[in-house]
């Protein structure tokens, strides 16, 4: 469980995405990185607990999960990972079929959901985030602090805008403190 200090750092993204989309009913945002391991389901989890526990907004949380050959290709291998406000009968709204997810089911999951989260594996993986992202209502990279370089950052900017999706914003992840915190607060 995240501190609310924490939370709070993820509000002006809240702010961001609302500003952007004025429409009502819900809204498809593709959370991606250019590498694996730089933060994007952990991200998604916190803003999706800002949304659920602090402002109230209903949330689900899918996750892109690892190809399997033979796979139909509209078709998404994804998880559900949470949702907010918690469901007691612990139904499963975006799974089309078993482990997998489409565009239709994650469209039916906004009717049901104010922020459909969608965390996809990298950009190394360009076919599925682009695809997702061209139809998404908006796309946050994550990037990771003093490990991606300003070229790869641009490129996966440029990738995203040119398969049509918006990026909405960048969020910086990892970020390391190199001063003191006693320091910090200081100055």
């Amino acid at each position: 469980m995240m501190k609310l200090q924490q939370k709070s750092r993820l509000m002006p993204l809240y702010h961001r995405i609302e500003a952007h989309q004025g429409k009502s009913g819900g809204k498809l945002i593709v959370l991606l990185s250019c590498y694996p391991g730089e933060g994007a389901s952990t991200v998604a989890m916190c803003f999706a607990e800002l949304c659920g526990d602090i402002l109230g907004r209903s949330v689900v949380v899918v996750e892109e999960e690892d190809s399997v050959n033979g796979e139909h290709p509209s078709a998404i291998p994804c998880r559900q990972m949470s949702v907010w406000p918690k469901d007691p009968k612990g139904s499963d709204p975006i799974r089309a079929r078993p482990g997998f997810c489409t565009m239709s089911t994650l469209n039916e999951a906004k009717e049901k959901f104010e922020y459909v989260l969608f965390v996809s594996k990298s950009m190394t993986h360009v076919t599925t985030a682009l695809s997702i992202a061209q139809h998404a209502d908006g796309v946050i990279m994550i990037i990771e602090s003093e490990s991606t370089s300003w070229k790869t950052c641009r490129w996966a900017r440029d990738q995203i805008i040119g398969s049509g999706g918006t990026l909405l914003g960048v969020v910086l992840n990892k970020r390391k403190h190199h001063l003191p915190d006693w320091l910090r607060r200081f100055l």
